[in-house]
């Protein structure tokens, strides 16, 4: 589920989960996409980073692939995909 735009609108870094890579994987709607968090973080006028995090594990192989990043070039900000079981620091 994505978060409202209106509750983050204007931040710098945004953290938003993105279990699903892929729409068409998700059965349920507890947790949101790839496509959903950027939806939140354009509308929401996110100005340096969108975080992704708690990627489903069903992924790691996919996220080595350039096409996933590929697919969101031209944003306003940088996407950062967290792999399943990384840690991810902000310098």
């Amino acid at each position: 589920m994505a978060i409202k735009p209106d509750l983050v609108r204007g931040t710098e870094v945004l953290c938003h989960d993105a279990t699903f890579l892929d729409e068409q994987d998700r059965k349920e709607y507890k947790h949101a996409t790839l496509a959903e968090a950027v939806a939140v973080a354009r509308e929401a006028e996110v100005s340096r980073k969108l975080i992704a995090f708690h990627i489903s594990s069903r992924y790691r192989a996919k996220l080595k692939e350039a096409s996933v990043a590929a697919r969101f070039e031209g944003l306003d900000f940088e996407v950062v995909l967290v792999p399943p079981g990384r840690v991810f620091s902000l310098e």
